[in-house]
């Protein structure tokens, strides 16, 4: 067995081994905890035509409706009603759709299908990492990197799309230039994920059109016909939502509709109430200017490295601060730490081969507020293990 492909089979062990110990210590053994369904989410757990445990005492997380789009993708049952935005949910469709036909849309084989396929992607994530360490010069085993990133986290005990994504973007670096079949797959396939995939595609566009390569951007550039097809039968489906972040008359919520103001007025109006421990306010700070520091750095090494078409996809993922606004997720100490973790940790990875250790900061300025949050998980599979 290759390096890389015994990194990803590593990975995929670590992970569900974490798993299985999340499930144990926290859910009783019940697998489906790893959705955080919440008793107030409104979801109709009976028409999913099983046992679902609810968990996290309030409204859940966002894994629990892609949990439910996975027993519904094509919106024949009307589960879509009980989603919280149905028409950004569903655009989200490539891991639920994944997860219904693995799982022959057998109600008792879809949970296996999506956590393996989370699984999955983790070691792709670590395999595709393991190839651009070796490419560099580097020990393969370096790929194991990936399960320290935001996104793998973060995601891995809730179930959510920043795994993938993250993953994704690494196979693009591994095939730019070098695959040509397999990275138009990676590309026409990202948005499908998460709609910052287009990002991707957006990159590699802007490099060829740096290089005058004006052919291969027409070729390219069809990478968005299946979603924009998909894309348009959601939207033909489904009403509009608004967000919670983009409502009421405080200056917080008028910021997160401006793109790049939304980052800024971050600092100014902290979503941690006063009775919060100042260790959580600290950290929460530390993580935001790290993604400010994170900022610049990746945009002075995609400059001095225009030549490197792998740069100019990191660059256009890392665009989605100054353009998304709000819906990073500002405020949840969990949100834009995943959204944000394919490029930062794609950064700090570059910094970790070339040895760049300016780059590794960010990254790390991120994990103590991270850390904090998941302090009482940890602490109770630790109890569970003894």
């Amino acid at each position: 067995m290759s390096g890389p492909r015994l990194i990803g089979l590593s990975a995929a062990v670590i992970a569900f081994v974490a798993e299985w110990s999340i499930v144990g210590a926290t859910f009783g053994g019940d697998w489906t905890g790893l959705f955080h369904t919440g008793s107030l989410s409104g979801i109709d757990t009976a028409r999913l035509g099983e046992s679902v445990a609810l968990s996290f005492g309030g409204h859940g997380y966002d894994g629990q409706y892609y949990h439910l789009i996975a027993h519904d993708p094509f919106m024949k049952r009307g589960l879509e009603k009980q989603c919280d935005a149905p028409r950004l949910r569903y655009r989200r469709i490539l891991v639920p759709l994944l997860g219904s036909i693995v799982g022959l849309a057998n109600a008792n084989w879809i949970d296996p299908a999506l956590h393996a396929a989370n699984i999955g992607f983790i070691a792709l994530g670590a395999y595709w990492a393991a190839i651009l360490a070796m490419r560099a010069g580097r020990s393969h085993v370096w790929g194991l990197l990936t399960l320290l990133s935001p996104a793998v986290i973060i995601g891995m005990p809730r179930f959510l799309v920043d795994i993938p994504i993250q993953s994704l973007a690494l196979g693009c670096a591994v095939y730019a230039g070098r695959s040509p079949r397999l990275f138009y797959l990676l590309l026409a396939t990202a948005p499908l994920v998460r709609d910052t995939g287009a990002l991707l595609a957006a990159g590699w566009c802007a490099y060829l059109l740096w290089n005058r390569r004006w052919k291969e951007v027409g070729v390219y550039a069809t990478c968005a016909i299946p979603v924009c097809l998909w894309w348009w039968w959601v939207q033909t489906r489904t009403a509009d939502f608004v967000s919670h972040l983009f409502v009421g008359g405080d200056m917080g919520s008028i910021l997160m509709r401006i793109p790049i103001a939304a980052f800024i007025g971050r600092f100014f109006e902290p979503f941690l109430p006063p009775e919060v421990h100042w260790v959580s306010t600290v950290t929460d700070y530390v993580s935001l200017v790290g993604v400010a520091i994170a900022l610049v750095l990746i945009y002075l090494h995609w400059f001095r490295n225009r030549h490197d078409p792998a740069m100019w996809i990191v660059a256009a993922l890392a665009s989605m601060v100054p353009i998304a606004g709000g819906g990073i997720g500002w405020y949840d100490p969990l949100g834009y730490p995943r959204v944000l973790s394919p490029w930062i940790a794609m950064l700090a990875f570059d910094g970790v081969l070339s040895r760049r250790w300016l780059h590794v900061v960010p990254f790390v300025m991120m994990l103590p507020r991270i850390a904090i949050q998941f302090a009482p998980d940890m602490l109770a599979v630790v109890r569970w293990l003894i």
